[in-house]
């Protein structure tokens, strides 16, 4: 295995050679370039006592440029300071030096080659701690080497790439891991569209390609690009100058660029009033504090147009990410002996001591260092207890035979040594500030938790940085203690930009006044269904057909039921769909029920009274007429069954926008809320309306018949019997909420609450009049004739029959009957001729309009048909007093009728 590492490390130096030609022509250039020492060495105060070798690691940082990462140098002094003093490498004391890149990668190759062969030995490995820019040359220069790199600061996937950079190794996980943290985002605030701002560097843009990568299906990601070169004062006045970069209809922005740019671009978001906590800015996590100070803009010499003051406002609440991968308890200890805890307190008094810059790669550059310390100390073991690995050390470092190799001897030809020490490093495995330090395949260390923080401002006015949640690599969304999504957002959650959409239901006022309504009729129609049984057995309810009342009665409760579901919507689809059936069948089936018996009466009526001499055997009988309200019924059900039945017409939710509910417009976040309501439809619509219309339509059909029977009947008045007149205004009223209800349907479909109460009220309406004009006349004529003895005694069958006029006619009649009679009694002294002449002589007077005897009636037989059977539709009473009515021709050759007379 030894021997075939060597061989692999052979292998690539021989496929790079062209690499290596091109990087020894760019020596001589870069040493023109930059004229600048090799940056300082630490520890730099070692006591001369000490006998310890030095062992050299280069460090490169960025302390100055458009990144600076000072505060993470503190850390790998930290680092080394433990390192030293518990002696983790016996016999040698490991030190760094450090050169400046300024976050450019040609200042920081000229500086890393400068430093690897012009001071002191060999380094026995790098610590890269500046920019991205910076470690992806350097990383893939010092694989010809033979020199390691371990990144601390640099995120970039980029780096990933074993083939390119085979000597590299990397403690923060890549920025791609931050993919399924927006992501999370973006699930658990419900947005579904986030605007992108990156600058022009893989590291940003490779971030940016991975979340949209992430992105589940049916998320809308607007990314606007920022193409900018990092270094140039140009690109940042050109960012300042342009106000086209910000998505006009995006509320929440990821800003994939480093700290400087990020100022400029939170700068013109103030001057355009994209202002928390309508707006949300999602920055990386890695920025050193107080990075919004416009002070630190004096990197560029440029003056901010924005004080600290209105960039601390414009952040407050907006959020910021970051890969975490620190041990959940701060009290274990880790391989340095320091619980996570005591190392941030240490960490903390150096940075108030030194004066510098906290940095959020402090840790990871501790971890780095304490890697490399532990690799080489296996590695100098490995020398000192396994000879032929020694050996073979000492040839690769052209030593003499026999000679032993010490680690002191190292040089970058070393290719045995090297191998080996990356293969300690690969293996490496233990507990550090960052949590598990572990280095994949890749190289690059993995993390399981993902940090998200918010910036706010506090009781003094200053902005601070919130852990408030973690996201697991999976990507679950976890809140930390005493945090919740009322803390972070005590206004409400921002808007992500779009219109936000709201399903309501029927307007509250409007489900209360119909409940109330419905309510009021079941308990009126309930007392009718009493007053029918308590009085069954009385005359005057036995005549009203009590089979036919409850069945109108039970109608009428169906059309009453029909309201609940008619007034109230829900919010749910599978609750709508039942909704939308259910409200067709008790529509349907309540009216026929209501309304069928009242046809079936007026039926009768009419059947009576367009034949004078009706034939007993052919009177309609209630269970005709129950037959007929059953096959009304049949027809609704036959009819809505169809519908069901053809997929094309089933009806279901549709969610549309509400037309009677207008938008709502949030000031705060600036923002429009439509509001949209479920609707009853089916795909296509055509087919649920065409049903809808067939259904309206044979109820038209009904009403129709019911408004001709009504009209044939108009004249008809039995008081205390017949009720024509009040069935046919029931049939005028319901004959115009049906035409109504025709009309609404087809023109206010999206007028749901309009629809509704026209619906509701009109079926309200409809079984009120039905109910009331039935049995309120026959509890106010029971009221007034208890026994029913006085039902008959002014029955006519002709409503002029009160009139002025014809009661004078009947009285000039009786007059001359009555002389008549007085004729016949002088005459009877007569003889017998005389006599007859004189009845001759009666009868062709010319004075008399008609003869006083013709077609009388007496009362016996009248109360004999009495007490016909009372189980026929219309009273014996009733049938002989219509039709054995007494006639009289008057002088314009009508026909009235008068009450029977006994002569």
């Amino acid at each position: 295995g030894f021997a075939n590492t060597i061989v692999k490390h052979e292998m690539q130096m021989g496929r790079r050679w062209l690499h290596l030609a091109a990087c020894y022509l760019i020596i001589p250039a870069a040493f023109y370039l930059t004229g600048e020492a090799f940056g300082p060495t630490y520890p730099s105060n070692v006591s001369a006592q000490d006998p310890r070798i030095p062992l050299t690691l280069s460090l490169e940082a960025s302390l100055s440029g458009a990144f600076n990462t000072t505060g993470a140098v503190l850390g790998v002094q930290l680092a080394l300071d433990l390192i030293g003093k518990r002696n983790v490498i016996p016999g040698y004391r490991l030190q760094y030096s450090m050169f400046d890149s300024k976050c450019n990668s040609s200042v920081a190759l000229s500086s890393f080659l400068r430093g690897a062969f012009s001071h002191g030995p060999a380094r026995v490995g790098l610590i890269e701690a500046g920019c991205t820019s910076a470690a992806v040359l350097t990383a893939e220069v010092s694989s010809f080497y033979n020199i390691t790199q371990i990144s601390c600061v640099p995120t970039s996937p980029e780096l990933e790439d074993r083939g390119r950079f085979g000597q590299h190794f990397q403690v923060m996980p890549t920025s791609t891991s931050l993919a399924p943290l927006l992501v999370a985002l973006m699930e658990e605030f419900g947005w579904q569209k986030m605007a992108t701002i990156r600058q022009d560097e893989n590291l940003f843009s490779l971030t940016v390609d991975a979340l949209i990568n992430a992105l589940p299906r049916g998320y809308n990601t607007s990314v606007t690009v920022f193409d900018q070169e990092v270094t140039s004062t140009n690109s940042l006045e050109t960012l300042v100058d342009n106000n086209k970069f910000f998505d006009p209809e995006a509320h929440v922005f990821f800003l994939a660029m480093y700290e400087s740019h990020v100022r400029r671009v939170i700068c013109q978001a103030i001057l355009q009033d994209l202002l928390p906590p309508a707006y949300v800015f999602i920055t990386l996590g890695w920025f050193s504090d107080n990075w919004w100070d416009p002070a630190n803009e004096m990197t560029y010499n440029l003056s901010s147009s924005c004080s600290k003051e209105q960039m601390e406002r414009a952040l407050h609440m907006s959020l910021s990410i970051a890969t975490d991968s620190a041990p959940s308890n701060n009290t274990t200890p880790t391989i340095s002996g320091l619980t996570l805890s005591e190392y941030r307190e240490l960490y903390e008094a150096e940075v108030g001591s030194l004066g510098v810059e906290r940095s959020y790669f402090s840790e990871p550059c501790f971890d780095a260092t304490w890697a490399y310390a532990l690799a080489l100390n296996r590695t100098i073991n490995d020398l000192r207890e396994q000879q032929v690995f020694n050996q073979a050390a000492a040839a690769a470092a052209n030593l003499p035979p026999g000679s032993t190799f010490f680690m002191e001897n190292f040089t970058y030809a070393n290719s045995v040594v090297m191998a080996r020490l990356f293969e300690h490093l690969s293996t490496a495995s233990f507990s550090g500030v960052t949590g598990d330090v572990a280095f994949g395949q890749t190289g690059v260390q993995t993390t399981n938790v993902l940090q998200v923080y918010q910036y706010r401002l506090d009781k003094d006015g200053n902005l601070r940085r919130q852990p408030v949640a973690i996201v697991n690599i999976n990507g679950t969304f976890m809140y930390l203690p005493n945090e919740s999504e009322a803390t972070m957002w005590p206004y409400g959650v921002p808007s992500d930009g779009r219109p936000r959409t709201m399903t309501v239901g029927m307007e509250v006022w409007l489900t209360v006044i119909m409940y109330t309504l419905a309510v009021a009729g079941i308990v009126l129609t309930t007392l009718c269904i009493l007053f029918t049984i308590y009085f069954r057995k009385t005359k005057l309810v036995r005549m009203t057909s009590p089979t036919l009342n409850f069945i109108i009665c039970g109608g009428c409760m169906v059309l009453y039921c029909s309201m609940f579901f008619l007034s109230y919507q829900p919010t749910e689809n599978i609750a709508v769909t039942a909704f939308c059936n259910v409200r067709v069948w008790l529509w349907a089936i309540g009216y026929s029920l209501a309304f069928g018996p009242v046809l079936g009466k007026m039926f009768r009526v009419f059947q009576i009274f367009s034949d004078p001499k009706p034939n007993a055997k052919m009177r309609v009988k209630d269970w005709m007429l129950i037959c007929f309200v059953c096959v009304l019924v049949g027809l609704d059900v036959l009819i809505i069954f169809l519908a069901v039945a053809i997929p094309q017409s089933r009806v279901g939710a549709s969610l549309s926008q509400s037309s009677d509910k207008p938008n709502i417009e949030n000031s705060l976040f600036r923002i429009t809320t439509l509001q949209f309501i479920y609707t009853c439809r089916s795909d296509p619509t055509v087919s649920y309306m065409a049903w809808g219309l067939l259904l309206l339509s044979y109820k038209g059909l009904m009403q129709i018949s019911a408004i001709f029977l009504a009209f044939g009947t108009r004249k008809v008045k039995v008081k205390g019997l017949n009720d024509s007149k009040y069935i046919a205004a029931i049939i005028y009223a319901t004959s115009l909420s049906l035409v109504i209800a025709i009309i609404a349907f087809a023109v206010l479909q999206e007028w749901t609450n309009v629809l509704a109460g026209i619906f509701s009220m009109g079926f309200w309406l409809m079984a009120t009049m039905i109910v009331t004009l039935v049995f309120f006349p026959k509890v106010y004529n029971l009221y007034k004739d208890p026994t029913g003895e006085h039902i008959f005694s002014k029955a006519t069958s002709s409503s002029h029959i009160e009139s002025q006029a014809v009661r004078g006619k009947v009285v000039t009649l009786e007059r001359k009957i009555q002389d008549l009679q007085s004729q016949l009694a002088g005459l009877q002294a007569k003889t017998t001729l005389t006599l007859e002449k004189t009845n001759k002589d009666s009868h062709v007077s010319e004075d008399t309009d008609t003869s006083p005897v013709e077609a009388t009636l007496t009362l016996e037989k009248t109360n004999k048909d009495s007490h016909v059977s009372e189980d026929t539709d219309i009273s014996p009473v009733e049938a002989t007093t219509l039709n054995q009515t007494v006639c009289f021709n008057n002088n314009n050759g009508s026909s009235e009728s008068r009450p029977p007379a006994t002569i």
